[in-house]
Parts: structure tokens; C-alpha cells; sequence
């Protein structure tokens, strides 16, 4: 697993996602830089879509959840879209998809 998570990381960090020197593992992500990969990954796929995503968490909860909400709404888009290109996955595979944002 240590292999998967360094490529992962490495990709990121690609992209321009600002992952610490000192991040090894994924289980070390925290919420902000959750949100700050899946943003920058998005823009990367699809820039008209991304362009409009956050890639930074605001301080309120409420606001935290409206973030987390478009990052997951933007990801079931992409993954439609992949559906429709033939590519075995059934439309709205990642519904149940959700970003979740610790308080705090």
C-alpha cells in the first residue's frame, strides 16, 4: 500500500496540489488538503468544470458542507460523462458519493 500512496502522492504533487515533505502516507491527508487534491484533480480533467471549484475549505461548517457538496457533485458529473464513453461504469455510479469535512 506504501507504493499506491506514494505514486498517489506524486501525482499530486504534479498537479501542483501542496502536499508536505513530511506526508507519506494518504492517511495523513487532512481535510484541507482532501479538498485541495480533488479541486486541482478536477480542473486537471476537465478545466471548464474545475475552474469553478474551490480548492481551499472556508471556516464555517455550513460553508465546509457547500464545498464538500460541489467537489462531490463535480466528481459524479465526470463519472456520468465516463459512463456515456463506453467505459463499463453505469451512469451515477458515485451517487452515494460523499466529501466529507470535519468540523474544525
Amino acid at each position: 500500500m506504501e507504493e499506491v500512496d506514494k505514486i498517489l502522492i506524486h501525482a499530486l504533487r504534479q498537479v501542483g496540489t501542496e502536499v508536505g515533505e513530511d506526508i507519506d502516507r494518504v492517511n495523513q491527508f487532512t481535510s484541507e488538503l482532501i479538498v485541495e487534491a480533488v479541486g486541482k484533480c478536477i480542473r486537471v480533467i476537465d478545466p471548464g468544470l474545475g475552474g469553478a471549484l474551490p480548492t481551499s475549505l472556508p471556516p464555517g461548517m455550513s460553508a465546509r458542507f457547500r464545498v464538500g457538496m460541489s467537489l462531490a457533485q463535480a466528481c459524479q458529473v465526470k463519472e456520468v460523462e465516463a459512463a456515456r464513453g463506453g467505459d463499463g461504469k453505469k451512469p451515477g455510479e458515485v451517487g452515494s458519493l460523499r466529501v466529507k469535512v470535519p468540523n474544525g
